[in-house]
């Protein structure tokens, strides 16, 4: 199941989703359109894997859009927040044993291993940290999590962090 809370990005993803996917397979082309800090409350345990793909600073997208003046530490601040809440949410809707992904597309350190070090504080124990055991090409370790940076990668930046559920 995708979930964007976003309705142009949710119509943007199903229509990804019904291109590329098998049509024998309508599983894979579940998507709804739901409030992603409320979600885990309609799905408490159901799913095994998840992947957090939280809203972010975005700050690449700021700099080749011309609107460097925009970005603001508040507004990374105010995002960490809703990324926690994002964190929190999809823990709700985790099985035991599932595997839970964090990701963003931001360099701050707030919207990555700072909302990490919060979550493992205030969840840690429903949860064991994954460190990746594999780097992928240009990929660096942080305190919590993998980055790809652009300048090592051509891409990016994206951040990663993995986790257990060892308890619902």
């Amino acid at each position: 199941m995708a979930n964007d809370s976003s309705k142009a990005r949710f119509e943007r993803l199903r229509k990804v989703l019904f291109q590329y996917t098998p049509s024998d397979h309508p599983a894979l082309r579940q998507v709804v359109c739901k409030d992603g800090t409320r979600f885990g409350f309609f799905h408490k345990g159901e799913f095994s894997k998840i992947l957090v793909d939280a809203p972010c600073s975005s700050e690449r997208h700021h700099l080749f859009q011309g609107k460097e003046k925009e970005w603001k530490e508040k507004r990374a601040r105010f995002l960490a927040v809703k990324q926690y809440t994002l964190l929190c949410a999809a823990l709700l809707c985790a099985a035991e044993g599932a595997r839970l992904v964090y990701s963003t597309c931001s360099i701050n350190p707030v919207e990555n291993d700072g909302v990490v070090k919060k979550f493992l504080k205030k969840k840690g124990e429903r949860l064991k940290w994954r460190p990746s055991q594999n780097l992928l090409e240009g990929e660096e370790e942080t305190e919590f999590g993998k980055m790809i940076l652009p300048d090592r990668s051509g891409f990016g930046p994206i951040y990663r962090a993995c986790f257990e559920v060892i308890s619902p």
